[in-house]
């Protein structure tokens, strides 16, 4: 059998210095997301939002950040794929708070705008540069407001891993002849999902198959204080707009969010 030897430290000899030992935060360093404010590890911090802040080595959750049962659903068209409403997403309360922010006089402003349309806008988070196809730096961050409409957002079954970094709002005022043009979102930058959220008033929206006009039209009641997911088919191959008849109301507030598809690019 062989035999194993232990040596021991003489009771004399001196002990060596330790060192005091780092605790692993210590280490690593780790700061919150400023996007979805899970706590992740500094050195990650850039590989973890690129991600569109999904989890992987290095980025750990809060408890609080785990995806749980949704809370919320979202109702199918029947025939036009990819195409979700969610009634009654928002409380009145949580409307008035929105459009009284919105209204404010606060940065940005209110805007004229006849792009795809005629009404007035403003916008937050990354910029899309329509005519050179490439996405600008933010000129503004998404606010606290609007970041809390994104995490309820994440309780509707469709939407649990949507993170959004760039939005914008529309101002339809009926006699003042606003509408929405047809318009698809930029296909190469805008993101996969669209969320639109409708505010003070309804609508009801026309989506034509881009490149046949022979093919049937789908026209779709966007109701106040509700949610528009448009994905897949609808997302890509049709066009979306509102004609001045087809605002119910006095008024409209819309606003989009996006997940922009440039790595390099978040809010």
């Amino acid at each position: 059998m062989d035999r194993f030897v232990v040596k021991t430290k003489r009771s004399n000899e001196p002990a060596k210095p330790t060192k005091p030992t780092k605790r692993a935060s210590e280490e690593i360093g780790w700061a919150r997301c400023p996007i979805c404010d899970a706590t992740v590890a500094i050195s990650v911090m850039g590989q973890h939002v690129d991600s569109g802040c999904k989890a992987f080595a290095g980025a750990k959750r809060r408890r609080s950040d785990v995806a749980a049962a949704p809370a919320l659903f979202a109702v199918p068209h029947e025939t036009l794929g990819g195409q979700y409403i969610v009634a009654d997403f928002l409380s009145e309360e949580e409307e008035a708070e929105i459009l009284a922010f919105l209204d404010a006089d606060a940065d940005p402003p209110w805007k004229d705008c006849r792009f795809n349309g005629r009404h007035r806008g403003k916008h937050w988070g990354v910029r899309i540069d329509i005519a050179a196809g490439k996405l600008l730096e933010q000129t503004h961050a998404m606010p606290e407001v609007l970041r809390n409409v994104v995490r309820k957002m994440r309780t509707v079954d469709v939407l649990q891993a949507f993170y959004p970094n760039e939005c914008n709002a529309i101002d339809y005022v009926k006699d003042r002849g606003a509408y929405l043009k047809a318009h698809c979102d930029h296909r190469g930058l805008s993101g996969d999902v669209l969320v639109n959220l409708c505010l003070a008033g309804s609508a009801t929206m026309t989506y034509t198959k881009d490149g046949e006009p022979e093919a049937p039209a789908y026209r779709v009641l966007l109701p106040r204080r509700g949610l528009q997911v448009q994905t897949g088919e609808v997302r890509y191959s049709y066009r979306h707009g509102i004609s001045n008849a087809d605002l119910h109301d006095a008024r409209r507030v819309s606003i989009t969010f996006r997940s922009n598809k440039d790595p390099n690019h978040h809010v």
